[in-house]
Parts: structure tokens; sequence; C-alpha cells
């Protein structure tokens, strides 16, 4: 039986939905998407968007009195633009999604995607679905990519990068080799009091660990600069929000970093199925010739596989050139760009292609 879509707003959604929502997780592939739970998109809309909430695609099989829900995802319908001249469909954004895509139950994902290409969403029809931050070599791009192809469309990517993971083996093995650096660090950080790595997980993320990295985030150059989460009101509440969902259900852990039991850094991350992904850092400049946050990244890792054994990937969520690229020995290509969902849709895209230097220059200026 083939999946059917519904298109739901997140104001419609129940108890119950969201239950169903989040259950989805246990049944999803590896490494599943945390910011297509309803942890992330509900409080991303209620705080981030609220004059724009997403469109919520929830896709079953199933009759009408029995569906089981495979996959769900956040959508916008947008229209052309410099970049993708033509009616579109684009995943759900927000400066903190850092990964698109669908939250779907393994084995499920060319059901889903199919079910999603062929949907309407409020009777418009789209010719175009633009993702951001998807795995490039992810069951879902290339479902969506050889259902297009079927039908003469085409992938544009607009966008690769190398974002820094680390796979974590199985077993008490160290995942990380010990820095001349990092011993340094930490042996100036001992000279100047106790130091002491604490990893809070599920109740444990309360409300003074919260409080004590949203400071932390905000005391370094993010707050400087007016981008934490603390110098807007509404980002704060989100943040808050998110996290004491996602510690819940068990999948909120912060690393702390202590001196004399006083935290000096302290890094957010949310754990879904076999990932750990990292979300936010900070730490107290009064330390920052210590290195602070890459102790704190350090010791996270050198935890997992004594605290967190089931974790087999450590996902940093961050670009290729952050400083966890020194830390982190691999990477996973990630794709931005838009797939054309047929001939016509692809020769619009390629028409359109000298615009394009336009469209990065006025996204750059903004």
């Amino acid at each position: 039986m083939s999946a059917t879509l519904r298109w739901r707003a997140p104001d419609g959604l129940d108890a119950g939905d969201i239950d169903a929502w989040t259950g989805l997780a246990a049944r999803a592939g590896p490494h599943p998407n945390p910011f297509a739970m309803p942890q992330f998109v509900l409080p991303a809309a209620r705080w981030l968007t609220p004059s724009k909430p997403p469109r919520i695609a929830w896709i079953e099989r199933g009759g009408p009195h029995s569906p089981t829900l495979i996959a769900v995802g956040a959508f916008a319908f947008a229209r052309p633009d410099l970049f993708v001249p033509l009616p579109h469909l684009c995943d759900y954004r927000t400066p903190h999604t850092f990964r698109g895509g669908l939250l779907v139950a393994a084995g499920e994902e060319g059901a889903a995607i199919r079910a999603l290409l062929s949907s309407a969403p409020n009777g418009r029809r789209w010719r175009a679905l633009d993702v951001r931050n998807l795995p490039l070599d992810c069951a879902e791009l290339e479902s969506a990519r050889h259902l297009a192809g079927s039908e003469g469309g085409d992938w544009f990517p607009r966008r690769v990068f190398a974002r820094p993971i680390l796979d974590v083996p199985a077993g008490d093995t160290p995942v990380l080799p010990e820095s001349k650096d990092r011993r340094r660090h930490r042996r100036r950080l001992q000279q100047q009091g106790a130091l002491e790595f604490r990893l809070l997980r599920g109740a444990e993320v309360d409300g003074p660990a919260i409080r004590a990295h949203l400071a932390l985030e905000h005391a370094g150059w993010k707050g400087g600069r007016g981008s934490s989460l603390l110098s807007a009101p509404a980002q704060a509440a989100f943040f808050r929000e998110m996290i004491a969902g996602f510690a819940g259900i068990g999948a909120a852990v912060l690393m702390e970093t202590r001196l004399d039991g006083r935290v000096i850094a302290s890094s957010s991350n949310l754990l879904l199925g076999d990932t750990l992904n990292g979300f936010k850092i900070g730490w107290d400049p009064e330390f920052a010739d210590c290195g602070p946050g890459i102790l704190d990244e350090a010791a996270l890792i050198a935890a997992l596989p004594a605290q967190l054994p089931g974790v087999r990937r450590f996902d940093s969520q961050a670009q290729q050139d952050s400083y966890l690229a020194r830390l982190l020995p691999q990477r996973m290509r990630m794709a931005t760009g838009t797939l054309a969902l047929d001939r016509n849709a692809a020769r619009a895209m390629r028409a359109a292609r000298w615009l394009r230097p336009l469209a990065w220059r006025l996204e750059r200026d903004g």
C-alpha cells in the first residue's frame, strides 16, 4: 500500500500526534534528524517564526482507521526567487536548523519521498524542492533524485561542504588521540583549581544548568556581536523550551567544564538514535587562553563509550571551518541545492544560472 501525505498546521496537533511523532525516532534509520523532531519544530514555530509557521508533512501508511506514521517533515511553500525561479517547496529554516530533511522510519525513505513529491500543500502545485544542509549520500536525497530523474528532472547543487564528525567504535577504546595543546591547556587550568568534567542528561539538564549554558554562550563573541541566544528574548525562550522538551525524553545532553565548582564551559547536544548532535557551546572569556571549549568537547567525546555507549556518531552540526574541524578527524559531505521535479523545471533552473551570482551577492549583503 502506498504512503499518503496530509499537510498539517503545528497548532492542529494534539498530544497523541506529538507522541506518535516523537516515537517515530525509535524506528528511524541510522543518524536520524533531530531538527525534524517535534521538540525542535514546535518551539521554533512558536518563538522564531510565529508569523510564518511551517506546514507539517504528515506521511502515513495504511487505511484511514489504522494508519502508521512513517515520516514527518516541516516545510514552507515559496514563490519563485533568484535561486529557484519556480514555485517551490523548501525545508523549514531557522538560524538554529543545522540539517534539513525528514524524520523517517528505516526503509521508508522512498515511499515518504514519493508521497512528498506528489503533494500539493494548500492545493498549490510546486515544481521544485529546495533543501539545505542535507547529507549528500542520504537515502532521502538519493530517492528524490531518482524519482525526479525519471520525469526528466535534475538535482542542482548550490553548495557542498564537509561537516566535521566522528564515528565512534563500540567498546571502551578511546576515540580521540590526546594532543599537546589539550594537555597543556588542561595543566594550566589544573594549576588554577580543581578541574572537573560533568556530563548531564535528561532530568539533570535542569534550570541552573540551562542558565549557566545560556550565560556562557552569551559571554563570548556571540554576545558581543548580538547573535547569542540571550541577545533576543524569543531566541532564549526557544532554547529553553526546546532543550526542556528534549530533556523530557532523555535526549538532551550537556557537558560542563568546572573549575572549583564554577562552570567555565558548557556544550548542549541532542541525542537521537545512535547519534549525538552538537548544538551550542559557550565558555568563560576569562579562561579563553586555556581552550575551555575544545577541552569541553574533547571530554564529551571521551565520555561517550562509558556514559552513552549506544552512540556511534558524534555529528558536530558545524561548518567545515569550525574550530571543531581541528578536533574531529572525519567529514560528512553536506549539500544545499534544488531538485527540479520534471523536465520543464530543470530547463528553468538551467536558464536561470546567469542570475545566481546576483542572488549570492544579495543574500550576502542582506
